[in-house]
């Protein structure tokens, strides 16, 4: 795992990232319901898991995709310079099974307050003060968190529920046109 560091031209995809995967992956931010130590399982993931693998640490869990980088407006008289606008998809992923008739095994839908609670900690976590100071130390500003919506996919009596987060921000790295 790389470590937090701030933007430059060599690094945008990289390490856009990285600060916000750390941010979420430090537990005292965004506690895993099922192991609040982070000692027992993997909770935030990097890219998509093998669920049905021998390493999976089941559901709940965090997947922070990649950022996408796109030419901001230009901010300077001549129009060479222009800041870099990011975006980043979370994604949080909760499960319950159901049987044959269709009825789930959790009749009082903890796995809603589990996908509301791990999505507030997300939120809570890129919206704190102390949390933005760093985020701007690194050349990260102007952080905005949408909630992209939420959908299910049944799978082989499951069904996994996942919301979108969108985490948008501006970082004054230039890029130069010609």
């Amino acid at each position: 795992m790389a470590t937090s560091a701030a933007l430059s031209t060599s690094n945008l995809f990289m390490q856009s990232f990285w600060n916000i995967f750390n941010l979420i992956n430090t537990r005292s931010n965004v506690v895993d319901p099922l192991d609040a130590s982070g000692l027992k399982r993997k909770f935030v993931y990097s890219r998509e898991p093998d669920v049905g693998g021998r390493g999976f640490a089941g559901y709940p869990y965090v997947l922070v995709h990649p950022a996408t980088l796109a030419k901001g407006e230009s901010k300077s008289g001549d129009g060479k310079k222009a800041n870099i606008d990011a975006d980043i998809l979370v994604e949080v992923r909760t499960s319950e099974t159901f049987n044959e008739e269709g009825t789930f095994s959790d009749p009082n839908g903890s796995n809603f307050t589990m996908l509301d609670t791990i999505s507030d900690d997300v939120i809570q976590t890129l919206n704190s003060a102390s949390n933005r100071n760093t985020l701007r130390a690194n050349k990260i500003g102007f952080v905005d968190i949408e909630d992209r919506g939420q959908d299910f996919i049944d799978l082989k009596g499951e069904r996994i529920y996942i919301r979108e987060l969108g985490v948008t921000f501006l970082t004054p790295v230039h890029t130069v046109s010609s």
